[in-house]
C-alpha cells in the first residue's frame, strides 16, 4: 500500500510519455484507451486491497485475479492498438500503389 501510486505512474505516465517520444499513433483508440485504464485502475484496486487485508492480517486467494484481470486489460488493449493503427495504416495507403490492382 505504500507503493500505492506507483502503478498509475508508471503505467500510466511513462506507456503514454515513450507513446509521444516515439512518434506511436498520436491518439489511442477510444476502446484501446478505455481497456488500458481499467487495466491500471483494477492493479491500483488490487494492490489496495492487498494492503487492507496486510494491516487487517489475513489474506484473500482472490487478489491474484485482479493482478491477471489488470494486466490482461492492458495486453489486451496493447493488442487493440496494434489491430487499430495496423487497420488504419493500411486504409490510408495509397491504391496506385497497391500491388493488386
Amino acid at each position: 500500500m505504500t507503493w500505492l501510486f506507483l502503478f498509475p505512474l508508471l503505467f500510466g505516465t511513462a506507456v503514454y510519455l515513450i507513446m509521444v517520444m516515439t512518434g506511436i499513433p498520436e491518439r489511442p483508440s477510444a476502446a484501446a484507451a478505455a481497456a488500458y485504464s481499467s487495466g491500471i485502475a483494477t492493479v491500483t484496486i488490487g494492490s489496495a486491497l492487498k494492503g487492507v487485508f496486510a494491516i487487517a492480517g489475513t489474506s484473500s486467494p482472490y487478489l491474484s485475479v485482479y493482478w491477471a484481470a489488470g494486466f490482461g486489460l492492458m495486453g489486451a488493449a496493447v493488442l487493440m492498438q496494434y489491430l487499430y493503427s495496423s487497420r488504419r495504416a493500411h486504409r490510408n495507403t495509397d491504391p496506385s500503389a497497391l500491388p493488386y490492382q
